[in-house]
Parts: C-alpha cells; sequence; structure tokens
C-alpha cells in the first residue's frame, strides 16, 4: 500500500509501535532500535517518514540519541536536582581545593556542588556513587580505581548519568575523563636529567599499579631511561605500602622506609644519580633521608618529583626539579565537559590529558 495512502500518517504509526514495545517491556533501556535507514525499509516507508518518527520519540523522552552508538532505549526520567556530585579522595588535602575551585567556574551557576570524601576507600566510593545516583544530576569522580568498583560506574554510564573521572581513569572503562599527562609531563622531566648525563635514576612510588597515573609515571620513567641506554631500568624502581597506614604514623614510617630504600640502592654497584619521586610526600621523605644519610641534593644526588601541595612551593631544603599538575584548569575543563553533558546528553568516553608545568631549579627564571 502507498505511504500516502494510511489515514493515520505513517510516522505515527511507526511511534505508537515502538512506544508499546517499550511500555510492555519488549524494548527494555539502552537497548539499540534500528536506523533510520533500516526503519524506512521495515515499514516501507521513506528517510524522511522514519526521522520525524525517531525525532517524536527522543522528544518524548522515549529514546536517546548517542553519537558512535545510535538511537537507544532511554532509561526513565529522573528528578532534576540541580546538584553535580563531586567523589573526593581527602577534602581536606591538596591538591582537592584547586580542582573544586575550578570546577566551580567550569560548571552553570545553575548547578551545586555535593561534596563526598570517600577517603580512597572502595567502599565508602560505592556508597557514594550509588546515593549520587538518585540525588545528583551529574557526577565527578576521584576514582579509587579497585576494580570492584567497575562494574557499579559501568551501570551509571549505562543509565546516561553523567559520569566523568578526574585526575584517574578507572582500568578497563570507557568513561569521560580529565587527567594531566602523567606520561609525557615525567619523559619531559626524565630527559631533562638525562641531557645532564644521568643514566641511572631511581623511581620511589606507591605500590598501586591499577592506578593510572602510576602506570603512566612508571612507563614515562621506564621509557626514559631505556632512550639512554639503561637496559634493566626495572631494578632501579622501589614501591611501598606505607598509604596503607593511617595519617598519624604514615610519614614517619615513609621516611624511614625511604631512608632504607635510597641508602640501600647507593651502596649498590652502579648506583643512581637521581631519584623521581611519585609524589610530595616521597619528595620530603627522599630530601629527609639524603640529609641522615649525608647526601647532598642535587650535588651527589638529583631528585624530580610531582609537586602539588602548595606548602612545598615554599622554599625547599634543595633545589628539586618540580613537576606541577594544574588542578584548576583540570576542574575548569570537568565543570564545562558536565556543563555540556547536562544540556545536550551524555558524555563521550574521551580522555583529555592537560600537560603539567616542569620547573628546572638549575635553569634560572626570566625576570620580569
Amino acid at each position: 500500500m502507498n505511504e500516502k495512502a494510511h489515514s493515520t500518517p505513517r510516522w505515527r504509526e511507526i511511534v505508537g509501535e515502538i512506544e508499546n514495545a517499550i511500555q510492555s517491556g519488549d524494548l527494555k533501556p539502552g537497548m539499540p532500535l534500528p536506523s533510520e535507514v533500516q526503519l524506512s525499509l521495515d515499514y516501507s516507508v521513506s528517510r524522511m517518514t522514519a526521522n520525524k518518527a525517531m525525532t517524536e520519540l527522543q522528544g518524548r523522552g522515549l529514546v536517546v540519541r548517542k553519537r558512535r552508538v545510535g538511537t537507544v532505549v532511554a532509561h526513565p526520567s529522573r528528578p532534576r536536582t540541580n546538584n553535580v556530585a563531586v567523589l573526593c579522595y581527602y577534602i581536606s588535602n591538596f591538591p582537592t581545593a584547586p580542582y573544586l575551585s575550578g570546577l566551580r567556574e567550569g560548571l552553570s551557576s545553575d548547578y551545586g556542588l555535593l561534596l563526598c570524601d570517600t577517603g580512597e576507600e572502595p567502599a565508602k566510593e560505592a556508597y557514594f556513587l550509588e546515593k549520587m545516583r538518585n540525588e545528583a544530576d551529574a557526577i565527578v569522580c576521584m576514582p579509587s580505581s579497585m576494580v570492584e568498583n567497575n562494574a557499579l560506574l559501568q551501570s551509571l554510564i549505562a543509565e546516561d548519568i553523567p559520569l566523568l573521572c578526574l585526575d584517574r581513569v578507572p582500568e578497563g572503562i570507557e568513561v569521560d575523563a580529565i587527567v594531566s599527562d602523567n606520561y609525557g609531563a615525567t619523559l619531559q622531566a626524565l630527559r631533562l636529567l638525562t641531557s645532564r648525563g644521568h643514566r641511572r635514576i631511581a623511581f620511589l612510588s606507591d605500590l598501586r599499579p591499577q592506578v593510572s597515573s602510576v602506570q603512566e609515571r612508571l612507563r614515562g620513567h621506564q621509557d626514559a631511561l631505556r632512550e639512554v641506554g639503561e637496559e634493566n631500568p626495572e631494578e632501579l624502581v622501589r614501591f611501598f605500602t606505607t598509604f596503607t597506614v593511617t595519617q598519624d604514623v604514615y610519614y614517619p614510617q615513609l621516611v624511614r622506609e625511604v631512608h632504607d630504600a635510597i641508602f640501600s640502592l647507593l651502596h649498590k654497584p652502579n648506583p643512581p644519580t637521581a631519584i623521581f619521586c611519585l609524589q610530595d610526600a616521597y619528595m620530603a621523605a627522599a630530601l629527609e633521608a639524603c640529609a641522615q644519610i649525608g647526601v647532598e641534593v642535587p650535588g651527589d644526588l638529583e631528585i624530580v618529583a610531582f609537586n602539588d601541595c602548595p606548602p612545598q612551593f615554599l622554599p625547599l631544603p634543595a633545589p628539586v626539579l618540580r613537576i606541577v599538575q594544574q588542578p584548576h584548569q583540570m576542574g575548569v575543563l570537568a565543570g564545562q565537559r558536565i556543563t555540556a553533558a547536562l544540556r545536550n546528553g551524555s558524555l563521550l568516553p574521551e580522555i583529555t590529558r592537560v600537560t603539567p608545568q616542569v620547573f628546572d631549579p638549575l635553569v634560572p627564571v626570566p625576570s620580569g
């Protein structure tokens, strides 16, 4: 029968059939629908008619269009809260504050922030993810990166809840993320050291291989050393589990462990002439350990570190090559991405890497 011969417009018939299938449960949330080309073939209608039907279904909130996926059945609409949840590692610690100030700057003023302190504990993270599923319109998460929460993160993405990961990317999940270019910055900083003749550079790090920033910094270290002919860079790596202890004993224990590691490394054949520190705490512990051992920095041993803690931007007891992330800029980008997602639909699984700044203490800062 000719398309024009129907008393009810064909696009309305298509809408009715698909709507009934959704309401009956034959088409479940997240299930893909045929493309407009396929619909036009299935119903023997023009492409324009199929497009009109899909547009109507989208207008009713029954389906959503996803880039790279197509049109899928929409999840039941949730009441708007005008809040964005932010799951932080430790709200009171640096560099959380610059992330939050940037996020506030980049986020539409229509939305408030709900701060959730996970303490980097997977159980707390899971609790807040479940809670914020219904209490926020979107979620910004500084993830613990523990695999036990991957299924929960995947379910939020599947429900089209805008979810953005900040600072880290959980392994095995395609998610929108704003992170530092950890690999590139590590490579840049270590190339400065190798250009000064260093070949043996130790690496001090948390034992957290599941954390993307640890993976990327370690890979940068290994590649930088292999570039200059170091065949076994892994023998210069030292991992520590001190991060698992309580805060009141954390730093004194870390200093003892770093002291022992540096002392041992320096008394091996072909010892390192420089040390890469994963973050501020290792830098401070290394400087203290060197002072105790009687090693002069940078004369006997150069140190490079990711340096994010503002109090440690003050003059250090010895010159340190510093890699400084840009948390405020990262927060602004995250706020802008979340705002766009809330206005236009779900986020794409896209990773944006922000370049840290590298400060070399042996290069004078230009005046003026």
